[in-house]
């Protein structure tokens, strides 16, 4: 766990988006990972943060609901701006525009959202 969380952690400075300590702590169910000073990311939410990037299509985060990609802008540090529902041959995409409030740059953030988009809906 805690190697995960390093990884995780390392990639986002590497990216330039976070750049803090990381520490585990132990909860009655669950073991969770907080990226210092910032908010809590748990295990699933680490693994997702450490396979990819988000930044084009092609390293979209992997997401598995709505909250996932909120979790992921609070961790980034990223207050969202607009949202675009992109679906290439398919598969679908949520991509958000996206400000760093501290330093007013903005990117785009792209999630895979085929593992949950239009289900029961027949789609």
């Amino acid at each position: 766990m805690q190697q995960l969380a390093l990884i995780a952690a390392a990639m986002l400075a590497g990216q330039g988006q976070l750049n803090a300590p990381v520490e585990t702590v132990e909860t009655q169910n669950q073991e969770m990972t907080q990226v210092l000073p910032g908010p809590k990311v748990s295990k699933r939410l680490a693994k997702i943060l450490a396979k990819s990037d988000g930044r084009t299509q092609a390293t979209a985060y992997k997401v598995s609901s709505v909250a996932d990609e909120y979790a992921i802008m609070r961790v980034l540090g990223l207050q969202s701006e607009q949202q675009a529902l992109i679906i290439p041959k398919g598969k679908a995409y949520d991509r958000l525009t996206a400000t760093d409030p501290n330093t007013g740059a903005k990117r785009e953030v792209w999630f895979d959202i085929s593992s949950f988009f239009g289900r029961g809906f027949g789609f």
